[in-house]
């Protein structure tokens, strides 16, 4: 397994650490490391971010909040990855705000396996601190979720959460995004989450957990609605999925 890091380096880039784990393939198919893997960089999947013209928007080094954020994942089935990305800070413009870049096999217009323009941007209210693409509802389609900041680009919007079903296209998520929460008194920023399977539910419905990093004392965990029906908590009512807070204190 490699691993992709985002930088504000180039303009807002994405490196590839590319995993040289020397072993041997084991009898039952799995290849084993023989000693802990190293990592080689591998170069730039996609860098220029902020390129928008001669303007800057929102990536780069010098500005807080302008590492991308992203994820990187096969939505239709073609084999070719696509990506995801925005960033705390971006941008002034709004269409830019979450942009999709499609995979490619090569030929003009496709480096590092990347479209060189994205394809398809997915416009909201905030700027993006987390982006997640998985099968929320159970389709056999990924969809995807993004959290929003509260502190940098259109201050005041942090503690959303936005639901895009797949709709099987060649723009998967162009459809108008549901909002899972809302900015409130109680959900004022997002800045961290993970994607896991949290109840061990019978379909391994994928869960997540969204941290905000200016207040300790709560969690966001959207679950699966069958999990909700069974559960005398108040919860937000979605057909994907519904909303479940929990205190970040330590059990006893």
């Amino acid at each position: 397994m490699d691993v992709l890091i985002g930088n504000g380096a180039a303009g807002g880039s994405i490196r590839i650490l590319l995993n040289n784990c020397p072993g041997t393939m084991q009898a039952s198919g799995v290849f084993k490391c023989s000693s802990p893997p190293t990592f080689v960089d591998g170069g730039y999947l996609i860098s220029n971010l902020n390129a928008v013209g001669s303007v800057t928007d929102g990536f780069g080094t010098n500005v807080s909040g302008a590492t991308p954020t992203f994820a990187y994942a096969d939505v239709d089935g073609d084999g070719l990855k696509i990506f995801v990305v925005g960033a705390p800070n971006c941008c002034t413009n709004a269409n830019r705000r979450l942009r999709l870049f499609k995979g490619c096999a090569g030929g003009t217009g496709c480096t590092s396996g990347l479209e060189n323009v994205a394809s398809q941007s997915m416009s909201f209210v905030g700027a993006a601190t987390d982006v997640f693409i998985a099968d929320f509802s159970l389709d056999g389609k990924p969809d995807l979720i993004v959290a929003t900041d509260n502190w940098q680009y259109n201050s005041g919007n942090g503690g959303a959460t936005y639901y895009w079903q797949n709709n099987g296209t060649s723009t998967p998520f162009s459809a108008t995004p549901t909002a899972l929460t809302t900015h409130t008194a109680t959900n004022v920023d997002y800045d961290l989450g993970f994607l896991f399977d949290y109840d061990n539910d019978p379909y391994h419905s994928p869960d997540m957990m969204i941290a905000d990093g200016n207040d300790a004392s709560e969690v966001l965990r959207p679950r699966r609605s069958s999990e909700a029906r069974s559960m005398s908590a108040a919860a937000t009512s979605h057909p994907a999925r519904s909303i479940c807070r929990a205190s970040a204190r330590p059990r006893a």
